[in-house]
């Protein structure tokens, strides 16, 4: 068994914290963000003992994404306003996965923009039914350590 490493990104979400590591689209949720990237380690590690493979290079973009809100049924310009908030995209296979953390709303597309430019739609179309955070969230990105059998290693 060799250990390898890889990055997780770590985020709070409402009454939670989420870590997501990009290179295996796994996903670990706890109290706190120590208790989110154990899950997340113990998670990704059962996904390679299991034959899972890496499903992108584990690289990790931040943008900012501008979203527009607007109270709900609003029926002017006036009443619309532009928030702008943290985008994270990674490679996954063939596509470009975003999310908006402070929105709680994921997207995809073929390419980096186009994933920006979907999850900020995405988020724009929640915010019409809901009210726009007011802060954005503080977004992590973190070093997680799993054993990966030699064998998948070469994979």
């Amino acid at each position: 068994m060799a250990q390898e490493h890889y990055l997780a990104i770590v985020y709070r979400y409402k009454d939670r914290y989420v870590a997501e590591c990009p290179a295996f689209s796994t996903e670990g949720q706890g109290a706190t963000a120590d208790e989110a990237i154990a899950a997340l380690t113990s998670e990704s590690a059962e996904y390679v003992r299991d034959g899972g493979a890496r499903l992108g290079d584990g690289q990790v973009i931040l943008a900012q994404v501008e979203v527009t809100s607007s109270t709900p049924f609003a029926e002017s310009e006036s009443t619309r306003q532009r928030q702008t908030y943290t985008g994270i995209v990674w490679r996954e296979e063939d596509t470009y996965v975003s999310i908006c953390p402070a929105v709680g709303v994921a997207s995809q597309g073929d390419t980096v923009q186009e994933a920006l430019a979907m999850v900020a739609e995405a988020a724009s179309l929640i915010l019409e039914d809901q009210e726009a955070p007011l802060e954005d969230v503080h977004v992590l990105v973190e070093s997680i350590s799993i054993s990966v059998p030699d064998v998948a290693k070469a994979s």
